[in-house]
């Protein structure tokens, strides 16, 4: 039997993808940002990526490796 992998989920997020997960406009994620609200990384050129624990830590939730080790 062929064995399925496993799919991989990157900690880095795009602005568009931390809006859709938070329920806000893709502007009110780049002011968050730009207040430093929200830490990003500048991947060059216009390539912002924002790591999964500094979006957690800055909405205030646990972070996700926390979550895991108390299951």
């Amino acid at each position: 039997m062929p064995q399925t992998a496993t799919p991989v989920t990157s900690p880095w997020m795009k602005p568009a993808d931390v809006a859709d997960e938070i329920d806000v406009n893709l502007r009110t994620v780049y002011a968050m940002i730009k207040d430093g609200r929200l830490p990003s990384h500048n991947l060059g050129g216009r390539v912002i990526r924002i790591h999964r624990d500094d979006l957690d830590k800055a909405l205030g939730r646990p972070r996700q490796a926390d979550v895991e080790s108390a299951v």
